[in-house]
C-alpha cells in the first residue's frame, strides 16, 4: 500500500473521528442549542468554501465543465433520492431536523386528508376555513372492533365522530310499541352531531358493525376553538336553531346523519381550507413529546437501526471519498476540506447523538454506531485514493463532483435547516465567518 493511500486512511480517520467525540459530549450532557448551531454553522460554512474552491472550481480547470457539471448533478440527485428511501424506514430518526420535517409532514398530510371528509359536514364547515387548522391538533384517531358500542342511548354527547372506514348501525330504542330504529352509516358520515350541538345526551346507541377507523372531535376541544373564534360560535348557534328543534321532537333516526352541505358550498369551503393551510405552516409545528415519542416508536422497528446508520453514512462517505482522491493530485496537503469536514461532524454527531438517547436507543447502541462510522469513513477515503489512482483527470474530477454535489444537498437538507431552527439569523453570520475562514487558508495555500 503507498504511503498517498495510508495517508488517506488517516485523514479519514481524523476527519470522521470528530463523529465519535461528538457523540461522546454529546451523550455525557445537555449542550447549548445555540452553541451547536453556531459550530454547525461555521462547519457548513467551510464546507462550502471547500466545494466551491477545492471541489468544483479545481475540478473545472482540470477537466472542463462537462465532467464536473454533470457529476454534481447525479450527486445531488442520488442523495436526495437514497436519503428518501433511508427516511422512509426510520432513517428520519438521526436528526433533529429530519424528525421535525417528517412530523410536519405526516401532520399537513393529515389535516389535508381530514379536510376532504369534513367539509361536507356543516359543524365543521361553520369553522372559518382559515381557522381549521387550529382544530386539527384536536382531532383524535380512534379504532372500534366489530360489534363494540362506540356510545350507548343516555351517555352524554360530549364527542363528535367522523367515519374514516367500515360501519356503524345507529339504534333507537323506542317504547314498546315502537320498534327499535336502525340506520347503518358509513365512511364520510358524522355521528354523535346532534347530541353535541344540543348538548343533550344521546338519543341513540351507536355500535361498530365492522371494524371501524374513527376521527373523533371532544365538546371540549371544539369549545376551546369556539372561545377564539366567534364566528364559529354564531355558526354553531344558526346550526342548533336550524337543525334541532324538529329532529329532536319527532326522534327521527335518518335525522342523526350530518346534516350536509350542497355540494359547490362544501367544495368551495375545502378549497379555501387548503389553500389556507398549504400557506401558513404555524399549526405544523410545536410537537408535543409524546409525538416524539410514538413516532419514534412507530418507526423503532427492525429496520430503523439499520436506516440510521445507512442515513448517516450517506451523509459522510462522500466527505471521505473527496478526501481519499484529494491526494491523488498533488503530494502537498491542504488541510481546509479535512477541516471543514471535521467541523460538521462535531455537531452533526453531537446533536444526533442526544436525540437518539431520548428516543431510546442506549449508550453503548449510540457509540457503537458512529464508531463504525468513522472506521467506515476511514476505508472509504482509502478507496478514494486506491481506485482513482491512475484514472484520468475527468474521472477524478467527476467522482469528486458527485461526491460535492451529494455534500451540498446534505448541507441543503438537513445541516443548514437544523443549525437555523436551534441557533436563529445569526447563524447566518457564523455560516459566513466559515466560508471566509476557509477562504483565507486556501488563499494561503
Amino acid at each position: 500500500m503507498s504511503k498517498l493511500a495510508l495517508t488517506a486512511l488517516g485523514l479519514g480517520l481524523l476527519s470522521a473521528s470528530a463523529l465519535l467525540v461528538g457523540a461522546v459530549m454529546g451523550l455525557a450532557r445537555q449542550w447549548s442549542d445555540r452553541l451547536v448551531a453556531a459550530i454547525m454553522a461555521f462547519g457548513a460554512g467551510t464546507l462550502i468554501s471547500a466545494l466551491a474552491f477545492d471541489l468544483v472550481a479545481e475540478g473545472h480547470e482540470r477537466a472542463g465543465f462537462l465532467p464536473v457539471g454533470s457529476g454534481f448533478l447525479i450527486g445531488a440527485v442520488v442523495f436526495v433520492l437514497a436519503n428518501q428511501a433511508i427516511n422512509a424506514h426510520g432513517g428520519f430518526l438521526r436528526k433533529p431536523a429530519t424528525l421535525y420535517r417528517f412530523l410536519r409532514e405526516q401532520r399537513r398530510r393529515r389535516a389535508t386528508k381530514l379536510l376532504e371528509h369534513m367539509s361536507r359536514i356543516d359543524l365543521i364547515r361553520a369553522l372559518p376555513p382559515e381557522d381549521f387548522q387550529g382544530l386539527v391538533p384536536f382531532i383524535e384517531a380512534c379504532r372500534y372492533s366489530a360489534g363494540q358500542t362506540i356510545f350507548r342511548q343516555g351517555d352524554p354527547g360530549d364527542a363528535l365522530y367522523l367515519i374514516e372506514s367500515g360501519t356503524v348501525e345507529i339504534h333507537r330504542h323506542g317504547s314498546p310499541q315502537e320498534p327499535t330504529a336502525v340506520v347503518t352509516l358509513g365512511p364520510g358520515e358524522a355521528i354523535g352531531e346532534l347530541a353535541l350541538l344540543a348538548g343533550h345526551p344521546h338519543h341513540s346507541t351507536a355500535l361498530a358493525k365492522t371494524d371501524v377507523h374513527l376521527w373523533r372531535i371532544r365538546k371540549d376541544r371544539l369549545a376551546l376553538i369556539a372561545e377564539r373564534s366567534p364566528r364559529l360560535a354564531a355558526a354553531v348557534q344558526e346550526l342548533r336553531d336550524r337543525h334541532l328543534p324538529g329532529q329532536l321532537s319527532t326522534g327521527n333516526v335518518a335525522g342523526l346523519r350530518a346534516q350536509r352541505s350542497p355540494r359547490a358550498e362544501a367544495t368551495r369551503w375545502h378549497a379555501r381550507a387548503l389553500s389556507q393551510l398549504n400557506r401558513n405552516q404555524a399549526a405544523m409545528v410545536g410537537f408535543t413529546a409524546t409525538e416524539h415519542a410514538l413516532h419514534a416508536q412507530s418507526h423503532a422497528g427492525e429496520s430503523a437501526p439499520m436506516a440510521i446508520f445507512m442515513g448517516a453514512l450517506l451523509d459522510g462517505i462522500p466527505e471521505s471519498v473527496v478526501i481519499g482522491s484529494s491526494l491523488l493530485s498533488t503530494a502537498a496537503f491542504n488541510p481546509v476540506f479535512v477541516i471543514a469536514v471535521f467541523l460538521s461532524n462535531f455537531p452533526e454527531a453531537l446533536s444526533s447523538a442526544a436525540g437518539m438517547r431520548r428516543h431510546g436507543y442506549s449508550p453503548a447502541h449510540v457509540l457503537g454506531l458512529w464508531g463504525g462510522l468513522v472506521i467506515l469513513s476511514g476505508l472509504a477515503a482509502l478507496l478514494g485514493n486506491v481506485l482513482l489512482t491512475g484514472a484520468p483527470e475527468w474521472m477524478i474530477a467527476g467522482t469528486e463532483a458527485v461526491a460535492a454535489g451529494g455534500i451540498l444537498a446534505m448541507l441543503a437538507d438537513t445541516m443548514m435547516p437544523e443549525a437555523f431552527e436551534q441557533g436563529g439569523p445569526f447563524v447566518a453570520l457564523w455560516t459566513a465567518l466559515g466560508f471566509l475562514a476557509a477562504f483565507f487558508v486556501k488563499s494561503q495555500a
